[in-house]
């Protein structure tokens, strides 16, 4: 094996138990205990066999690693065989006993986490009220004990204006180092897709970094952006070389040993490439590797091979793809910083399903990419840039429309950028597409609850004979949105040796209306169908809500996702103003196909164009307005049926059969309902 392929960072997960519900945790962490986790001399197996093969650093993390009764063993035993040992621990547990115990074991330093630049702030993101007073607690403690720390954060939309506020925090703490990190939507992050920066406010956010690391008392860091190698080095001619990948530290622990503040410019630049699998590796609860905690596609088993770690690192199909930049797809195979860079393969996984696809967050359009494209437009015989596009960047840009018409002042030069087209060619395809039939609506799509209404799909058992006189008294009802005829398939019911179950619902539809008025819409209803049997069946969490079509007809382009099940809220929708309302009806139509459409839209309302944006840029961080894009007839794409499935599932089950049907491609809605 090369050697720049041994590992030189590993982050264990000791544990998954944690008592915080951090909205981005990757492993949906809960407060009890997890079942099959490794046992102490599964442990003590596990760091004699990497220290035989490799002497990295060593992350201790979770959950929180300190629920562990064994940690401070652990730990002593990886210290003595040779290992650098760091850990990242809430902070919680940390008391002047506990933090003296740490330093005995050996552990050079912690990570803490701090997401926000106010208590409130950050206990919000922790999803536990006094988060922030008890890790600072906690660290004072550690401080007291002489354990050096870093802080790290996760970027998002929330935070992103507070960075230089958290940043200052830090500082006064003592922290040696700064780690920024921008968000990953996995695990319980995947209900923050929304939170994500786009790619141009990630670029805007990288730029404030890097230039603070030219000057913070602190060494300051950048995880889960590889782009960011690109920006430094285009930054300017005395930035230092790049990190090439698999240096530096993994996203949000400390994977560098901290030794105290150094003033001004750091010695090594903050950019570093994505690490997942090249000298990083994580294991997991289960003995489970990765390439990264947060790409979650298991790349060897501990226990399946006696614990030969060296064996499973090498013998593993994943990580030697990942060695191989050549296998990557896309603009990311194209690019001039491939080797550097490497596109964040956690982040291509969750938007696509495959690691080796392109990253999303990055805007760069690659060099050889822009040749052939000014090659393309220099031949062309009118002269005009050149607008063909081959069936995958169709079948992308197809994604992208659908996805995400971006909440800025010329939205489609955004995205023309994104595709090497102009403004006006993005707005001709658009039109072109509404002209074949194949676009019904362009504009936003809102989450029914935030917006003050309530919604349940609804079935009756109704005789065959009485369908279709039943549906058209209840199709004209305002709020109802879809309405089938479904059944017992015929070809199921060869295959089955019963008889379809008698009544079985045969009329379908979904009723959606605001407060109280829904239980009156309901209650018209039923006295409608009466004595028909009628069953409401209200969300109780959803595992998924993403209706976007493959135009390709290979590989749906859907993000695949495996959520913690979303509980739906008992807290009182937002308030909104008439101006609100106005603002949600003109978007909730067909918005401008003009270089500016958010303009047109707040100038027919009377309201200031840059308020109108930052309304609708703060109803997408809530979730309020979950996109803005092209909703499409399916069937004139080609898709020429769909089918709703029905699963009675014991309850301890829900949850892992809720996310294992998410992450089908096919699967565009997947809840929790109330049974009937």
């Amino acid at each position: 094996m090369r050697n720049e392929h041994l590992p030189r960072v590993i982050a264990w997960e000791t544990t998954r138990r944690c008592a915080l519900r951090c909205k981005h945790c990757r492993g949906s962490a809960r407060d009890e205990d997890y079942r099959g986790e490794l046992s102490t001399a599964e442990c003590l197996k596990v760091i004699d066999s990497i220290a035989a093969f490799a002497k990295p650093i060593l992350i201790l993390t979770g959950g929180e690693p300190m629920v562990r009764e064994d940690i401070y063993a652990l730990a002593r035993r990886a210290t003595d065989v040779g290992m650098r040992v760091v850990m990242a621990p809430c902070g919680h547990l940390i008391t002047p006993e506990t933090a003296q115990k740490l330093k005995d074991a050996g552990v050079m330093a912690i990570s803490i986490s701090i997401d926000g630049a106010t208590p409130e702030a950050h206990d919000a993101f922790r999803g536990v009220p006094g988060a922030y007073a008890r890790t600072i607690e906690g660290l004072q403690h550690a401080i007291a004990a002489g354990i050096p720390f870093q802080v790290n954060t996760t970027v998002t939309r929330d935070n992103v204006e507070d960075l230089p506020a958290i940043h200052d925090l830090a500082v006064s703490l003592g922290a040696s180092k700064f780690d920024v990190f921008f968000l990953v939507p996995t695990g319980r992050g995947s209900a923050l897709r929304d939170l994500a920066l786009s790619p141009t406010e990630s670029e805007d956010a990288l730029k404030w970094v890097l230039e603070k690391s030219r000057t913070s008392p602190m060494s300051v860091k950048l995880t889960c952006a590889p782009h960011s190698v690109r920006i430094w080095e285009h930054m300017g001619e005395d930035a230092p070389a790049a990190m090439p990948r698999g240096g530096g530290h993994p996203g949000g622990h400390p994977g560098e040993v901290p030794g105290g503040h150094g003033g001004g410019r750091p010695a090594m630049s903050p950019a570093t490439g994505c690490m997942a699998g090249d000298g990083f590796v994580f294991i997991s609860h289960t003995g489970i590797l990765q390439p990264c905690g947060f790409l979650d596609v298991p790349s060897g088993d501990l226990r399946s091979v006696d614990f030969d770690f060296q064996r499973a690192y090498r013998e593993s199909a994943v990580f030697a793809s990942l060695w191989d930049t050549s296998g990557y797809e896309g603009k990311c195979g194209a690019c001039e910083f491939v080797h550097s860079c490497g596109g964040c393969r956690a982040r291509a996984y969750a938007k696509t399903g495959d690691y080796l696809k392109a990253e999303p967050g990055c805007s760069y359009v690659p060099e050889v990419l822009r040749r052939q494209s000014a090659a393309s437009s220099h031949h062309s015989p009118s002269g005009a840039h050149n607008q063909t596009m081959t069936d995958q960047n169709h079948n992308a840009w197809m994604t992208a429309v659908q996805r995400d018409i971006p909440l800025e002042r010329r939205p489609f030069a955004v995205i023309g950028a994104r595709f090497d087209m102009t403004e006006d060619a993005v707005i001709t395809k658009i039109k072109t597409l509404f002209d074949e039939g194949k676009a019904r609506r362009i504009g936003g799509v809102f989450d029914v609850r935030g917006v003050g209404y309530r919604s349940a799909l609804c079935a009756a058992t109704v005789p065959d004979a009485e369908l279709e006189r039943t549906a058209a008294l209840l199709t004209p009802e305002a709020g109802m949105t879809h309405c089938y005829q479904r059944g017992w398939p015929e070809a199921l019911g060869r295959e089955l040796s019963e008889a379809p179950p008698a009544g079985i619902p045969n009329l379908w539809f979904t009723l959606s209306a605001q407060g109280d008025a829904f239980d009156v819409k309901i209650a018209a209803i039923r006295e409608t169908l009466s004595p028909a049997p009628f069953f409401v069946m209200p969300a109780v969490r959803h595992f998924k809500i993403d209706v976007v079509f493959d135009v390709g007809g290979s590989e749906r382009s859907s993000e695949v996702s495996t959520p913690a099940a979303v509980e739906h809220s008992d807290a009182p929708p937002a308030v909104f103003s008439e101006s609100d309302r106005a603002l949600i009806r003109a978007m909730q139509g067909l918005i401008p196909l003009t270089p500016a459409p958010y303009d047109e839209i707040a100038v027919t309302l009377g309201l200031d164009p840059d308020a109108v944006l930052d309304r609708l840029r703060a109803w997408k961080a809530a979730g309020i307005l979950r996109r803005v894009g092209i909703i499409l007839r399916h069937r004139k794409l080609g898709f020429s049926a769909n089918g709703m499935c029905v699963w009675r599932a014991m309850p301890d089950s829900i949850e892992n059969a809720g996310k294992t049907l998410a992450t089908f491609r096919d699967v565009t809605h997947c809840y929790e309902r109330e049974v009937i």
